[in-house]
């Protein structure tokens, strides 16, 4: 794994208490997640980050795109987007799997206690 990294060693999200709960600063990578079960390793990559609070305050576990816990072994940083993705200014980045989408396919949505933004398909309605 070339510019694999060991889990360990994975930048965390970031909380602080605010009213009504916490605001989470999210950290999103590329997580490798080992499965005997499938035959294709990039089968095994997905979007992660870690959730500060997923099992209470304080006490955090690896989340990854369908709001599932992770068990990652590996992370490298997200691909850049690179100079051939022209963005227009009606797209914004959801912050649950980082896609580039259409402004008005994003919406705020509220796990944990914690607010984000998530695109259609994050949320399951698209």
């Amino acid at each position: 794994m070339s510019d694999w990294q060991p889990i360990s060693t994975a930048p965390k999200s970031t909380s602080e208490p605010r009213a009504g709960g916490h605001q989470v600063r999210g950290v999103y990578f590329l997580a490798y997640c080992p499965d005997e079960s499938v035959t294709d390793p990039q089968g095994c990559m997905c979007v992660c980050w870690w959730e500060p609070h997923m099992h209470g305050v304080g006490k955090g576990g690896w989340q990854g795109e369908g709001d599932y816990e992770l068990r990652p072994t590996h992370w490298m940083p997200l691909p850049s987007r690179g100079p051939d993705s022209a963005e227009d200014d009606d797209s914004v980045q959801c912050d649950a799997c980082g896609e580039m989408v259409p402004r008005d396919n994003i919406a705020k949505v509220t796990a944990y206690g914690i607010e984000t933004s998530a695109c259609a398909k994050c949320r399951g309605d698209g």
